[in-house]
């Protein structure tokens, strides 16, 4: 996982997008109002990211305030890049009780989901609304993850097939079978270890 924009992506396929800054780097962090009124001069290519995102997936707001100024000049930027008839909204907003202004506002670009349930009906608690969250946030989870991404790493033992186990024997017994000189000095090597990163959290190989 590279952490943008401290770290190159260089070859990994997972990365988090700090928009406002990160705790290890306190100079960076968007907190006072001059920050945000700065905002779109310091950070330009990583509203760059955002708006292409916007354009080429469909993307989830958890927890993020539809408020935000930068995000509204995110927004208008794409606006004018994609047709105004177009049908396709950019993202899905889950949100704890729904607010039938925003959504209105938002209608043609963003899906708002109220974990309360929609404005009128017999609204929840703002526990229980948290709690329907983290419920869906888990459902989204395991459908779009796999275990096989952790298949090498001992850390999840018990939680694999009878098959799967098999698998990561074979896997292992091979690698242990590598001559001790030919991770360095065999061209072929790089991909073989590209494969195993693929079921495992570490980059030890």
């Amino acid at each position: 996982l590279s952490v943008l924009p401290y770290e190159t992506r260089t070859r990994k396929d997972r990365w988090l997008l700090k928009m406002h800054g990160c705790v290890n780097h306190p100079s960076d962090i968007v907190l006072t109002r001059s920050d945000y009124i700065r905002y779109a001069d310091r950070r330009a290519a990583l509203s760059g990211i955002v708006q292409s995102l916007l354009i080429t997936k469909h993307m989830l707001f958890v927890g993020f305030s539809l408020n935000d100024d930068n995000f509204h000049r995110i927004m208008d930027a794409v606006r004018l890049a994609v047709p105004k008839d177009s049908p396709v909204r950019f993202g899905t907003t889950f949100t704890l009780h729904a607010q039938k202004l925003q959504e209105e506002l938002w209608r043609s670009e963003l899906k708002a989901v109220p974990m309360a349930g929609p404005e009128g009906s017999k609204s929840a608690s703002i526990a229980t609304a948290a709690r329907r969250l983290e419920i869906s946030l888990d459902i989204l989870v395991g459908l779009t993850s796999s275990t096989s991404q952790f298949l090498l790493s001992r850390r999840f033992d018990g939680i694999f097939t009878k098959e799967e186990e098999e698998i990561r024997r074979a896997i292992v017994a091979m690698v242990n079978a590598l001559p001790p000189n030919s991770r360095n000095a065999s061209r072929v090597f790089p991909k073989v270890k590209q494969f195993l990163l693929e079921f495992s959290e570490s980059s030890s190989w």
